[in-house]
């Protein structure tokens, strides 16, 4: 008997070890009354915002899984971590409950955490295409997912939600007409007693950035960034990304920016659509005999490699699928080595109808990542739902 309950004592301790060692460590940066930052650890970058009401609280984002594009699935930290943070937020927001959270994106830093909140009767904001893309993708955990269809609000406009409260918000809905969006469509929260516009991973700028001066070349994504806020003619004071950033001594601070120094940068410099236009007017034949001239463009301009990634995709889905190959195949040389980019070039072959080729490349990358398995079956469907 004594040994048997050595042997449970110290099962037990192991497994209480493991438990704690996997738990995230929230960690709360109280920005303003009623504004919050809740990061899981000193390692994950993305954020969540907590906007505080005097009965409820209002999640933007809820980075339990801090990925992007990079997809997993039946994600079973997705439930454990939301869990923990639910009682984080409780303890530390004096039991407030949660009334919405807000989803830009069906990427895992912003969506991923979300199931779990539903049980306690949380509203989700999202669009109809990233809740579906994300749901039979399988980028949540199944638990109960079938039963909280009547928890998602879907936007498919801008929408204004909580306007009778202390602080209303504005859903601007940033639709297929903006192109440099990192899905097909995303959403914006905008703060409108604050004047905060919440645009997550769309504000693409650091502090470097402000400081830079000279012909610099700013991140396509600040071109929807603009346009979202100029065609609403909104007034902003602050703008708050998705990612804290990193200062002097290794700490972090969250990523909150004032909007005149974004203008200000993106008036002064040069919109990445700006250089990679004379690439886009090339034809196959002169990319294919222009290489080394291109790579000698790209590097002295400082081209984004997403931005010639965004290029080659916009071939796809024009069914300009050889100047796609051409394209994956010059970004790969210059920006070698990148999964994401690799993959691009895969599926630009695949949908060139060389099949040999980007099975080959399937299996690479998931030989060399479990996380991208099988990626010939994903250009498969995506073939079929985007008509590519």
């Amino acid at each position: 008997m004594k040994k048997t309950a050595l042997f449970l004592i110290l099962c037990y301790a192991c497994i209480h070890h493991s438990l704690a060692q996997n738990s995230p460590k929230f960690i709360l940066n109280k920005y303003s009354p009623e504004i919050s930052f809740v990061v899981m650890d000193t390692i994950h970058g993305a954020q969540s915002t907590v906007i505080e009401y005097p009965q409820y609280l209002v999640l933007i984002e809820v980075p339990m899984i801090d990925e992007g594009g990079g997809k997993q699935t039946n994600l079973d930290e997705d439930t454990m971590r939301a869990s923990q943070y639910k009682e984080f937020l409780a303890k530390n927001f004096k039991g407030k409950p949660v009334k919405y959270i807000l989803s830009s994106h069906w990427h895992l830093h912003s969506l991923s955490g979300v199931t779990p909140f539903t049980k306690s009767g949380t509203k989700i904001i999202t669009t109809a295409g990233n809740w579906r893309y994300a749901t039979t993708n399988k980028l949540l955990a199944n638990h109960h997912l079938a039963s909280i269809g009547s928890s998602i609000i879907k936007v498919s406009s801008d929408t204004m939600i909580l306007p009778k409260s202390e602080f209303p918000i504005r859903v601007l809905y940033i639709d297929t007409s903006y192109h440099h969006k990192p899905t097909r469509d995303y959403l914006f929260f905008y703060l409108t007693k604050q004047q905060f516009l919440h645009a997550s991973c769309m504000a693409a700028i650091g502090t470097d950035d402000f400081s830079k001066t000279g012909n610099y070349v700013y991140n396509g994504r600040l071109i929807d960034f603009y346009r979202a806020i100029s065609s609403r003619k909104l007034k902003v004071n602050k703008v708050i990304r998705l990612g804290r950033e990193r200062i002097s001594g290794g700490s972090f601070t969250p990523g909150v920016y004032d909007y005149e120094a974004i203008e200000r940068y993106i008036v002064n410099g040069k919109s990445s659509d700006q250089i990679i236009e004379p690439i886009k007017k090339l034809s196959v034949q002169q990319i294919k005999s222009q290489t080394d001239s291109l790579l000698h463009y790209m590097i002295n301009t400082g081209l984004s490699p997403g931005m010639l990634n965004a290029l080659a995709y916009d071939c796809m889905s024009r069914k300009q699928y050889e100047k796609a190959v051409v394209l994956a195949q010059l970004l790969n040389i210059y920006f070698p080595g990148e999964k994401d980019f690799i993959d691009s070039m895969g599926e630009a072959y695949y949908l060139n109808g060389d099949f040999i080729l980007a099975k080959r490349i399937s299996d690479l990358l998931g030989k060399n990542d479990p996380k991208w398995m099988n990626r010939y079956a994903e250009w498969e469907k995506n073939k079929k739902e985007n008509s590519l």
